[in-house]
């Protein structure tokens, strides 16, 4: 079934979300979620009452069976003894919920990637929970596993990706189209993406990088495949043709991701090579039956294939790469920019090193949202590099770890131009640099996107999006059929590393998708929103001192003026004017006052939505402390101040709950070395103890005015 076919019928009275007024807007996202106060309890009450009717119905319409819960069983003493157990443990549970939880529903929290739920994936969630559908494959889910299908190619859609469209096909023009999942989170999500390029599995799956030496062993004389040697063609990745069997381990090692998810369709149609048979063929010579490292030694492969990744990655990196044999010392971390974005100089020179040695790369992972600071990564130069790279032979495919960021596509602006100013204050667009990264999206090989992030669904929702629908072959237990029709393989659940999956989260995303608007602007300003609490934040943050003058709080994104000024340090006169600027612009204003002029507010807006800072203390004489092992003490206290940890900690004495990470000097280098100085620091060896806050609120008027934040 193609996209466009939806599961829900477009409601007569919908308008166009763009015709709407920043308050009608305003209107519309507060029916979306419970409330900081459970303002809308009555609505989810009323809908929790007609999914029980629903699924009794759902019970009772198939079967003309009779009860089997009794009425003269309802009745009886134990029954009713079980009941009365049931609710008062209940009672005791939800009691304890309420007094001690992680309250990511509020206005006061900002540490975690994690907010209010909206109401539509809560009850998409508990709706399709009741029925307890298996994605593991379509018999345990027929309906749910579709569901999943659908929200890959909705996921794929809003990254850029090409999806199948009515229509598509016609002319008989190959197309390479898209694919997606849900995963459990980003983390699986992340370990899927490093399997495809690593793993070659039983029957059909491919390799890209092991694939093409275990063809090329099939073709050894006294193989299965010997005949194909003389004349099978294929395509380096320099544009050049050569015979395949001629390809020196070098070559094989480099042949492109799409060049090699062609080679069994090319066998099929040049030779008749059925994919059971290649399959069967195959099996002795892949790196499953034979492993790793016989088909090193068989090669020559002395030196290991390598990662590369900024060195601001999520932990789920280094743990995947020890999952799947690759091993950590194999993911290389990239040094970064005074931005916590990868140098991309520095990559390239690491690239051509590889080149030069002709040792194999498996991988570029840009991150677009970093966990602590929710940095953005140069798409577009790492692109570049790859083609360049391309062209001198070298191949290497191209990830993007979008797990947090990867819902701001939904507020890209088409065209390689500036964004515009606002022209309401949740409409606040992503800056300049962001957007054009999201505008190279469509080229990567695969996406990472966690719907339970910055898509407000619930745990467990990561996702995994590929380029080439093909590649999901690679992690498959099952043998694919080379012809399939596109869009009718809703058997999902076999393309990854999990087994049984909830069919829930699917439901969910998809139910959020369509209630608030993947594509039609609802998730852009519902982002909007977040996005503006997230510049009040910011500016909180940076003028604390101009309230409490002992206290210095350095955001670890520079000030405008500092950026304009960078390398050299800003002035202290221009930093203290635009701190000036920044509470009177933004700290104090409403949005409708913040609406008359948003230029500010532009300059501000951070690549995401996360907040990374760390604050400082002036001693008795005024000056500034320049022990860090001191500062470190300080913003430990500080979240100790405004964290829940134990079941001691009490929720009402938290007035915010903020996130605490730690800078380590060896990894960020000069990026810390200059942040410590912006905050007074000696450059030193010592590591630095920050703080962190993700601005996921979506009612940033009443964040500042009613909270008295």
């Amino acid at each position: 079934m193609p996209l466009h076919t939806t599961l829900f019928p477009s409601p007569p009275t919908k308008t166009d979300w763009e015709s709407k007024s920043s308050q009608e807007k305003y209107n519309t996202m507060g029916s979306w979620f419970l409330g900081p106060r459970g303002e809308n309890a009555g609505i989810l009450k009323d809908k929790f009452s007609s999914i029980i009717d629903h699924i009794v119905l759902g019970r009772t319409q198939n079967f003309a069976d009779p009860s089997f819960i009794t009425s003269e069983m309802k009745s009886s003493q134990e029954f009713q003894d079980s009941v009365a157990l049931l609710q008062t443990n209940l009672d005791v549970l939800a009691d304890r919920l309420a007094e001690n939880h992680v309250p990511f529903y509020s206005p006061r929290y900002a540490g975690h990637m994690n907010g209010d739920l909206s109401m539509s994936a809560v009850l998409g969630y508990v709706l399709a929970q009741q029925y307890n559908q298996n994605n593991v494959a379509p018999e345990g889910g027929p309906t749910t596993s579709f569901i999943e299908y659908f929200v890959g190619q909705q996921l794929c859609e809003m990254l850029g990706y090409n999806i199948l469209k009515p229509g598509d096909g016609a002319s008989g023009e190959k197309q390479i189209y898209a694919w997606g999942h849900i995963a459990a989170d980003g983390s699986i999500a992340n370990l899927e993406s490093i399997w495809y390029d690593l793993i070659s599995l039983h029957r059909i799956a491919r390799n890209l990088k092991y694939y093409p030496l275990s063809l090329h062993k099939a073709m050894d004389p006294g193989a299965p495949l010997e005949s194909l040697a003389d004349t099978f063609i294929v395509n380096l990745c320099d544009g050049t043709q050569k015979n395949f069997y001629s390809c020196d381990t070098w070559e094989l090692l480099n042949l492109s991701p799409t060049e090699v998810a062609d080679i069994p369709e090319r066998l099929f149609a040049q030779y008749d090579i059925s994919s059971d048979y290649l399959s069967k063929v195959l099996e002795p010579f892949s790196i499953q039956t034979v492993g790793k490292a016989k088909l090193d030694e068989d090669f020559g492969i002395k030196d290991p294939v390598q990662y590369f990744i900024s060195a601001a990655n999520h932990y789920s990196w280094p743990k995947g790469c020890a999952i799947t044999g690759i091993g950590r010392d194999n993911l290389i971390n990239v040094d970064v920019t005074y931005e916590a974005k990868i140098d991309t100089e520095k990559l390239e020179a690491l690239l051509n090193k590889r080149l030069e040695e002709k040792k194999a790369v498996y991988c570029v992972v840009a991150i677009v949202g970093t966990t602590e600071h929710g940095a953005v990564d140069n798409v577009k130069e790492i692109l570049r590099i790859r083609d360049d790279m391309a062209k001198k032979g070298m191949s290497f495919m191209v990830h993007v770890d979008s797990a947090w960021g990867g819902y701001f596509a939904t507020k890209r602006v088409m065209g390689f131009r500036d964004t515009p100013l606002p022209s309401y204050a949740f409409s606040i667009p992503l800056n300049d640099w962001t957007n054009m990264q999201m505008l190279f999206l469509h080229s990567v090989d695969s996406i990472t996107i966690d719907p339970h992030k910055s898509g407000f669904v619930p745990y467990p929702a990561g996702g995994l999006c590929l380029r080439d629908g093909r590649h999901r072959f690679l992690t498959t237990w099952t043998s694919p059929y080379i012809n399939a029709e596109a869009g009718t393989d809703i058997a999902v659940g076999i393309y990854g590393v999990e087994g049984s999956k909830p069919g829930a989260s699917a439901v969910a995303v998809l139910f959020s998708h369509e209630n608030i608007g993947l594509l039609d602007g609802g998730y852009a300003d519902l982002l909007g929103t977040a996005m503006l609490t997230g510049v009040k934040m910011y500016g909180l943050w940076s003028t604390v001192s101009l309230n409490s003058p002992d206290l210095l709080a350095t955001p670890f994104r520079l000030l405008p003026v500092e950026r304009d000024y960078y390398p050299e340090p800003a002035p202290p006169e221009e930093i203290n004017k635009q701190l000036q600027e920044i509470w009177n612009q933004v700290v104090i204003l409403s949005n409708d006052e913040i609406e008359r002029d948003t230029t500010l507010v532009k300059k501000l807006t951070p690549d995401t939505i996360i907040n990374a800072f760390a604050c400082n203390f002036r001693l008795r004489d005024s000056s500034v402390n320049t022990d860090v092992v001191e500062a470190n003490f300080l913003n430990k206290r500080i979240y100790s101040r405004l964290s829940i940890a134990t079941l001691k900690d009490e929720l009402s004495d938290r007035p915010v709950l903020i996130l605490q990470t730690e800078f380590k000097q060896d990894v960020y280098k000069d990026a810390l070395t200059l942040f410590k100085r912006r905050m007074g620091l000696p450059e030193s060896a010592e590591n630095l103890i920050a703080l962190s806050n993700v601005s996921m609120f979506v009612l940033p008027y009443l964040f500042v005015r009613r909270c008295g934040v």
